[in-house]
């Protein structure tokens, strides 16, 4: 299952960071083929610089899985109504049900 992992050096982790900077987040085909970087990350693939962009950035605070952003906002049952809220009725029926027209 593909090659064996090998680990970063420091050279690649700065050529990815300075490429980021030049390039952008999600350009690694771009900072992969930018001839300032291709000699250190040329053994790398695109998805290779995307996961190591993800885990140094999630290492430095600052990534996707930084749970301090904004907190989802909790509903409070007891400011919810107990009742659904009616809907003014229009004249016009949007919809035809047989059993609804029939006399009683």
């Amino acid at each position: 299952m593909g090659n064996p992992k090998q680990k970063w050096t420091s050279e690649e982790e700065e050529a990815l960071r300075a490429g980021v900077a030049k390039h952008g987040a999600g350009k690694w085909k771009n900072i992969q083929r930018d001839p300032e970087f291709n000699h250190l990350l040329f053994a790398r693939s695109n998805i290779d610089l995307k996961d190591k962009w993800r885990n140094l950035s999630v290492a430095s605070g600052q990534g996707a899985r930084d749970k301090s952003k904004t907190p989802k906002a909790k509903i409070n049952p007891a400011d919810t109504p107990a009742t659904p809220l009616l809907t003014a009725q229009t004249s016009t029926p949007l919809f035809h049900h047989p059993k609804m027209h029939q006399q009683m």
